[in-house]
């Protein structure tokens, strides 16, 4: 029998190529949408029987990452990453950090929150710590929270280049309850369930900052010379530095290869004892003692003696040979001052960072040169406001005095200065400046606190405009203004972001009553007064009079009589 060979038709070609083409898509989804709609590949969550079992499940991760195999998301059920594996491919490596929002929905920046913004910073982009080209190449950083804190606060990490593992509060059956206010802390041991996701993991606590250097490669070379020694090739590595003020490892930093079965084996003895007596500290000290033994790393990497439990201290002994401080810069011991000046500069560098980017996340907040104005500060309830210095009518021979307000605002990134060549149309602020600048300063809704400040007033080069802003803002107004000239006049007034729709529709009010269309010019009657007794009426509810109590701004003699009027009986100076 003779077979004839027919051509397929384009149709047929067509056709045929896209069944391969669903089929080969049905037999590669190798699991289900998760809930964050990325594709995932659970990880087993079964123990391993064998520790050689456990090292050929990383050798298979590590041979995934070395053929560049990455587009798949891998995590434990419950985790999820952001940015994904596949919309950020996963490195072999991570530093890890832990942020806990515990009983209910986190509403502010905390200072945890700071520092896990502040660690993030110097790992990815401070130039004296951060990772070097080929660390960066095989690290990820990351943050490890719970699925309660705020919006603002992941905005903030995610911005400065992290990667989130959003991962379920970790809450242990027949807890102790001596030690019940400690659980949360348990979900540090969630860091060992990401097997398969990351081959070795160094944890850093968010109160621990390399200021210095970067530790990775120092840290990770125990982990090299314990695989590459034949006798210890093959079994379990842990590494952490001693505790001072207790006869175990101190967990605020260790090295390990992440394990779902030695997760399962410490959530299952962490409530007996003496696993418990120190709650994930004691937890992991018994644990990989009694199991392997542990490698014990120089102590100036997690130095924790400036702290509490160890007296007469010789700081500066110490500030010369530590390497990461533990140590809760924010608070106010007087002990912690020579340790202060170390951490003050990234963290502004950190702002000014933040700043520079435009970004609308929340700042991190202003800590200034001095220790004493810190508590200043702190106290304001200010310090994380985005705020911006607006010079009013800059004129010539007043150059000296702009480049002045520069410095002000630029001191620590504290604010930004606008000058009168911001404003998009300059040609009509000759008439009526005081009317053009709220016209200007009604669009700025990215700052809390914009300040209009009198161009013949003369800025203190020392101010602290945060504490300035703190006493307007504890008046719960929405317009803040000095009483200068013994309270018979001002130089400037802070305008709040709650302000500006109001002072929006001001501004179209005067427009509709005082601008001539046929003309094309305001009435001659309008003026700077007049457009201030307009603002003082409309918002006499919400406004603060401040005697400044932290100096701000001078006004010299002779200079009274051009500046704005008030009446004496808007408000009550707070």
């Amino acid at each position: 029998m003779q077979f004839t060979r027919k051509r397929l038709s384009p149709v047929s070609i067509f056709l045929f190529l896209a069944a391969a083409a669903c089929i080969s898509i049905l037999f590669f989804q190798r699991s289900p949408k998760g809930s964050s709609g990325h594709m995932l590949l659970t990880v087993d969550k079964d123990p391993a029987s064998t520790t050689s079992t456990q090292n050929s499940k990383q050798s298979a991760v590590s041979a995934q990452y070395a053929t560049g195999l990455n587009n798949v998301e891998l995590q434990p059920s419950g985790f999820a990453l952001i940015p994904s594996a596949m919309e950020r491919p996963l490195k072999p490596k991570a530093v890890i950090t832990l942020l806990i929002s515990t009983d209910k929905e986190q509403t502010s920046m905390d200072f945890y929150s700071m520092s896990a913004i502040l660690q993030s910073f110097l790992f990815i982009h401070y130039p004296a710590t951060k990772f070097s080209e080929s660390e960066a190449n095989e690290t990820d950083f990351a943050v490890m929270v719970t699925p309660m804190i705020a919006p603002h606060v992941r905005d903030a990490l995610l911005d400065v280049g992290a990667r989130l593992i959003v991962v379920p509060t970790l809450v242990l059956k027949d807890w102790d309850p001596i030690y019940a206010k400690f659980q949360y802390v348990m979900t540090k041991l969630r860091v060992f369930q990401l097997e398969g996701v990351y081959s070795s993991i160094l944890f850093v606590d968010a109160d621990i900052f390399f200021l210095k250097r970067n530790p990775a490669s120092d840290l990770w070379k125990y982990l090299e010379a314990h695989e590459a020694n034949p006798a210890t090739r093959g079994t379990t590595f842990f590494g952490a530095s001693p505790d001072p003020c207790q006869p175990t490892i101190n967990t605020g930093l260790f090295l390990f290869k992440p394990s779902i079965y030695d997760f399962k084996e410490m959530t299952r003895l962490a409530t007996t004892p003496p696993y418990n007596k120190y709650v994930d500290q004691t937890a992991m000290h018994y644990y990989f003692q009694n199991a392997t033994g542990m490698t014990i790393f120089p102590e100036e990497y997690n130095v924790i003696a400036f702290d509490i439990c160890q007296k007469n201290i010789d700081v500066n002994r110490l500030i010369n040979s530590t390497l990461g401080y533990h140590v809760k810069f924010w608070e106010n011991r007087s002990r912690h001052k020579e340790l202060f000046y170390l951490w003050q500069r990234p963290m502004a560098a950190l702002r000014m960072w933040q700043m520079a980017r435009g970004t609308k996340i929340t700042l991190s907040p202003v800590v200034p040169e001095a220790f004493k104005d810190w508590a200043t500060i702190c106290r304001s309830g200010a310090m994380m406001y985005r705020a911006a210095i607006f010079s009013l009518e800059i004129g010539r021979g007043k150059e000296i005095e702009l480049r002045q307000r520069d410095k002000l605002a630029g001191s620590y990134a504290q604010a930004v200065h606008l000058r009168r060549s911001d404003i998009p149309d300059v040609s009509r602020l000759s008439t009526i400046p005081l009317l053009e600048a709220l016209r200007f300063v009604v669009t700025l809704a990215e700052y809390d606190w914009v300040l209009i400040l009198d161009h013949r007033a003369v800025a203190m080069k020392s101010a602290l405009v945060h504490s300035h802003l703190g006493e307007v803002a504890k008046a719960t107004a929405t317009l803040g203004v000095y009483r200068d000239c013994g309270g018979a006049r001002t130089a400037g007034f802070w305008i709040g972001r709650k302000a500006l729709p109001h002072m929006h529709q001001l501004v179209a009010d005067l427009d509709r009553m005082w601008y001539d269309q046929q003309v094309g010019a305001y009435a001659p009657e309008l003026t700077d007064d007049v457009v201030w007794e307009f603002v003082t009426q409309a918002f006499a509810k919400s406004m603060a009079l401040v005697d400044g109590r932290y100096a701000f701004h001078r006004v010299e003699k002779g200079v009274c009589k051009h500046l704005l009027k008030l009446r004496g009986d808007e408000t009550n100076p707070k």
